[in-house]
Formats: C-alpha cells, sequence, structure tokens
C-alpha cells in the first residue's frame, strides 16, 4: 500500500499533461493578403485624385485586425520595402505557408467612358456610370475548384453587407468580356490573372468598388464602409475553413484537368496573359 500515494501523484501528473495539451489552441491557418499594387506603380486613380494603392492598404489592415481576432485565423499581408512582381507576391505567400491568397484591390473603369472635371483646380478623371464589388478566380490555379469556392464566400458575404455586384467586366467589348461564373455571389472567371494563377494555393481577388465613381469613391473612402468590407472578407474566410480540409502540398501552378464548375471555353485560348488589374 505504500506505493498508492506515488501511483497517484503519477497518475495526477499525466493527467495535468493531458488537460494542458488539450487546452492549447489549434494551430491557426495562415491567410495571405495581397495589396494590390505597390506606392510607385499605385493602380488606378479616384475622383477625386485618390490612388488605388492606398485604398487597397487601409482595407488589407482592417481585413488583417479583424482575422487576428478570430481563433482559427491567422493573417499574414504580402508586403516588401522593396517593389515586388506579381509572381514574387505568390512566392512569398507560399513561402510563408499561406493556405489561402486574397489580393484587394478597388476597380476602375475602361478609359472610353471617362469624363473629365476638377478637384483642388487640377483635372481628374470619372465615371458615374459604374459601381459595385467584383470577384474573380483563375481556373489555371492548381486548386481551381477551392479558388471558385472561396470567391463565392467572399462574393455571399459582400452581397449579405449590402454591396452590389458590378457587371460591367462581362461587357464584350476589349479589356472585358469576363465570364460570370455565379451571378448571385459576383463571381467572375478570369482565368490568366497572374496572381491567381500563379498562387500554389486557392486564390481570390476582390474589387471592393469602383473609385472612378464619384459617389462610390466617397463611401469606399469612409471607415464604415472599410469595416463592413473587412467583417465581409473575414467571415468569408473563416467559413471557408471551417469545412474540414486535408493538407495538400503545393504545386506547380499548371492545371492538369478541368474543375467541375459550369464555365465556357470559348476565349480561353484566345486570352493573353494579363497582370492585376
Amino acid at each position: 500500500m505504500r506505493f498508492l500515494p506515488v501511483l497517484v501523484a503519477i497518475v495526477l501528473c499525466c493527467s495535468n499533461v493531458i488537460a494542458k495539451e488539450r487546452s492549447e489552441p489549434p494551430a491557426k491557418h495562415i491567410v495571405a493578403l495581397d495589396i494590390g499594387h505597390t506606392p510607385a506603380h499605385p493602380g488606378a486613380i479616384s475622383a477625386t485624385g485618390i490612388p488605388e494603392f492606398r485604398l487597397n492598404k487601409e482595407v488589407v489592415e482592417k481585413i488583417s485586425v479583424a482575422l487576428a481576432a478570430t481563433d482559427t485565423i491567422e493573417p499574414f499581408v504580402v508586403t516588401s520595402p522593396q517593389p515586388l512582381t506579381l509572381v514574387e507576391r505568390t512566392r512569398i505567400a507560399a513561402a510563408n505557408k499561406a493556405e489561402l491568397f486574397v489580393a484587394i484591390h478597388h476597380d476602375s473603369v475602361q478609359d472610353k467612358y471617362l469624363h473629365v472635371w476638377e478637384v483642388d483646380g487640377k483635372p481628374q478623371r470619372y465615371c458615374d456610370d459604374f459601381s459595385g464589388y467584383s470577384v474573380f478566380f483563375s481556373r489555371k490555379n492548381t486548386q481551381p475548384e477551392s479558388s471558385f469556392e472561396l470567391a463565392r464566400l467572399l462574393g455571399r458575404q459582400m452581397a449579405t453587407e449590402g454591396f452590389k455586384f458590378s457587371r460591367h467586366h462581362a461587357e464584350p467589348i476589349q479589356g472585358e468580356n469576363r465570364e460570370i461564373v455565379d451571378e448571385k455571389a459576383g463571381v467572375y472567371r478570369f482565368d490568366n490573372l497572374v496572381v491567381l494563377r500563379t498562387a500554389p494555393m486557392p486564390a481570390a481577388l476582390l474589387e471592393c468598388g469602383v473609385i472612378l465613381n464619384r459617389v462610390e469613391e466617397k463611401s469606399l473612402r469612409t471607415s464604415v464602409r472599410q469595416e463592413k468590407i473587412a467583417n465581409a472578407v473575414s467571415m468569408a474566410i473563416v467559413e471557408y475553413f471551417a469545412k474540414p480540409r486535408p493538407v495538400r502540398p503545393q504545386a506547380s501552378p499548371t492545371l492538369k484537368s478541368k474543375p467541375s464548375i459550369e464555365i465556357q471555353d470559348s476565349a480561353e485560348k484566345l486570352e493573353p496573359e494579363e497582370p492585376e488589374p
């Protein structure tokens, strides 16, 4: 019987170790958030002269805060003191073991629709004919079905926040003519978009709104709208990972088989490789 206290102590010690192990939080999913464009090449210029990059950065910062507050997601912002090529962005995401790649942008329109007005004594271009968000995925991503699922979740959450889908990218003109794959969610297929095609993980690109539209730009610059966009993106990402998923090795960005997504191939061979919008 003299060994009983020792045995009890051992059992209690093992129980404490097991309890401690069970109380540890599970490993978080790493998500790469890509700030579209760079300070040197800021993308579109808004109706009042604000560079797109600045708005992209503001929204990504809010998304990062929202994701960091979750129990399951660890955000990683793709950034560098040096200019980054589109392929380098996806390589950085892969090097940091990102499981998803989400690019954040603000939208423009084709030049033929632009008008000129004056802001603070300087001419600026605008177009009030188009507004709304858009989501893009590439069938040439290594995981096209998962990319489509991510894009659809992003679009649905944007719609839930009260934002409308912009259909102007489907217009049958040069520079547009994108196929709408999910009308309700606002998802376009854009196979040759570099950051989506080269990402070795599921990827989607969100155009938050049209900053050439004078009314929408004013809204997009507010913290209220940016917080709603951040909430939509974070909710979509959390929902994406709520479903158990096997760990997949990161492969080369060559699509060996077509996904089971109902999309057409009519213009695929005619599309050149295209940079981010």
